[in-house]
């Protein structure tokens, strides 16, 4: 099935979905007490946080899905 979105509700539908990677992203780094994603791979790598290894492998997920739909609003705003 194919549809067809005016270039605004395309935008707002990649915004929302990056609101929820960051909301799920924070929820982790909450989770952990650690306030950034860096710091929290690095202690996850380092077995510092052994019990945090899925959800260093979901972080690390929840960076490409980032990027992929950041890159996806640029294009989107550029025309």
């Amino acid at each position: 099935m194919t549809y067809i979105l005016e270039n605004d509700e395309a935008i707002n539908l990649v915004q929302f979905k990056l609101e929820s990677i960051q909301e799920a992203i924070s929820s982790i780094l909450d989770m952990w007490k650690i306030s950034t994603i860096e710091e929290f791979l690095d202690l996850t790598k380092e077995g510092q946080l052994d019990a945090a290894v899925m959800d260093a492998i979901s972080m690390r997920q929840l960076i490409l899905d980032l990027e992929k739909y950041q890159r996806i609003l640029r294009k989107l705003k550029e025309g």
